[in-house]
């Protein structure tokens, strides 16, 4: 790279990979049996706020000034055109002494996207979240959350699940790779 360039690094975490909750809230991650291919959605409730999230390694590119950049790759087998969807994203690095249960994730950053026609793919628009919302480090645990908030009636109005396929993650890499 010329100069002092970095390239921009990236994770998909996909909806196979996605832990929900057991109780209430938890996004339902199924397996769908397509004509020519099967594939993971998390499924998140038209009506109650539901969540599912990710626990990674941070790789050893990451810079720790870095914003994360984040987009939702998601479909919905039903509903009507311009409908939205309310996406929250909040994320956490863990140090060595964090307890798993009880780690405060950062401010959410919040990604609305409406409804083009069902069952196509989605991708919405980017979410930052900035250096000041996240405590990731790298080659440390990071959690990231993404949540529909179902309970929003003004940003979200969509009539049916909507079915995360997965979730893009990019920053700023430090190095030219890991």
């Amino acid at each position: 790279y010329a100069g002092t360039a970095k390239p921009n690094r990236s994770i998909i975490l996909t909806a196979a990979g996605a832990i929900a909750k057991t109780s209430a809230g938890g996004a339902d991650i199924r397996r769908v049996d397509g004509t020519n291919f099967s594939y993971y959605v998390a499924d998140y409730d038209q009506s109650t706020a539901e969540e599912a999230s990710w626990l990674f390694v941070v790789p050893d590119s990451f810079a720790a000034s870095s914003s994360i950049t984040v987009s939702i790759h998601w479909t919905a087998a039903a509903g009507t055109a311009a409908q939205l969807v309310d996406w929250e994203v909040s994320t956490a690095g863990l140090t060595d002494d964090d307890i798993f249960a009880t780690a405060a994730l950062g401010t959410a950053t919040t990604i609305n996207d409406a409804l083009l026609a069902t069952n196509d793919l989605h991708v919405t628009s980017v979410g930052t979240i900035t250096s000041a919302n996240n405590t990731w480090a790298a080659g440390k645990l990071a959690v990231v959350k993404v949540k529909r908030d179902a309970t929003d009636a003004v940003n979200d109005t969509l009539a049916a699940d909507a079915r995360l396929l997965e979730v893009k993650i990019e920053w700023l890499a430090a190095a030219e790779s890991d």
